[in-house]
């Protein structure tokens, strides 16, 4: 097994690159349920970072599981005890994985890359 460390700028681009692939993440998509063409996707992904397939699974559900934590974060509004305001993620990628705020619970129950 490799084990492939992204730099904070490759990971926004490795963002970039995962949401111009909606059948990897919308549900919705009509190619979602297609395993050879998501398979296809994270070569695709794999080539262009120098992973390994199983890497790029990886690395999404990590990015997923994170943003997904820190959204919790900002729906629960835990800023301090008993304040007003409003939790703001400081993780660096927590915008760019934005674009997943209306396909995830805060579960992220309908999404399991590892069962393909």
């Amino acid at each position: 097994m490799s084990h492939h460390t992204l730099k904070s700028e490759e990971i926004i681009n490795f963002i970039e690159d995962y949401r111009k692939l909606p059948l990897l993440w919308d549900y919705k998509h009509k190619n979602y349920v297609n395993k050879k063409r998501r398979n296809d996707a994270l070569k695709v992904l794999g080539t262009k970072y120098n992973m390994t397939t199983e890497d790029v699974k990886k690395k999404i559900k990590c990015l997923r599981s994170y943003y997904c934590k820190e959204r919790t974060k900002t729906m629960n509004k835990r800023s301090g005890a008993g304040t007003d305001e409003t939790f703001q993620s400081t993780w660096f990628a927590y915008n760019n994985m934005s674009f997943l705020s209306d396909i995830t619970t805060t579960r992220d129950a309908k999404y399991n890359i590892e069962n393909e």
